[in-house]
């Protein structure tokens, strides 16, 4: 039964309890993003870096190296937005939060477009816009004016920019899929040509 648990009883106060949640912050960006953007920025002087490295940096251009950190940083931001903000206890706060989130991570994009290959820019854009567009939708299907609409019209029209959205990424993944073998085979064959 609930009423075995004391929950009238404040939780105890005691050493650096209110200072955990500022170590751990700090920890985590110590030991995440500023030693992965220090060795993303050291790795320059290595003669082995993409042996080492590639993985992380691999597809981006020379500007734009370190953009994994912001990758990881959205997802911990996104995590953390769970944390605080329970589905449960304040599902509109959570969907907000993760709305500028998800617009602050779509506007970073679009000013660095950190990849070589055009279609992946457009690509990565195309998803984070048709995430922010599903976030806005699901906060309208939340509020109280999604109860004095018309229900059938309103569905056609989500169910119809989804689809809609969803096609035209399938179309670009498609496009950049169906073109690397191409690009692969080309550069084979001009490696080949040149040999004597």
């Amino acid at each position: 039964s609930f009423s075995v648990f004391q929950v009238t009883e404040p939780c105890g106060s005691g050493f650096g309890m209110p200072w955990m949640p500022l170590l751990g912050l700090s920890l985590f960006l110590l030991l995440g993003p500023l030693h992965w953007a220090f060795m993303v920025s050291q790795s320059r002087k290595w003669k082995n870096r993409k042996e080492y490295i590639g993985f992380l940096i691999a597809g981006y251009n020379l500007h734009c190296e370190w953009w994994e950190i912001t990758v990881l940083l959205r997802k911990t931001f996104l995590i953390g937005a769970l944390v605080v903000l329970p589905v449960s206890y304040a599902p509109i706060s959570l969907v907000i939060a993760t709305v500028l989130i998800m617009l602050a991570a779509l506007v970073g994009h679009l000013a660095m477009r950190p990849y070589v290959d055009p279609l992946m820019n457009l690509l990565e854009g195309g998803v984070l816009t048709y995430s922010m567009l599903a976030l806005i939708l699901t906060l309208y299907l939340m509020s109280e004016s999604w109860t004095n609409t018309n229900k059938t019209l309103v569905f056609f029209i989500l169910v119809g920019s989804n689809a809609v959205m969803c096609l035209l990424l399938l179309v670009v993944f498609l496009v950049i899929a169906l073109r690397r073998p191409r690009q692969e085979s080309s550069a084979r064959s001009t490696a080949t040509s040149s040999v004597p």
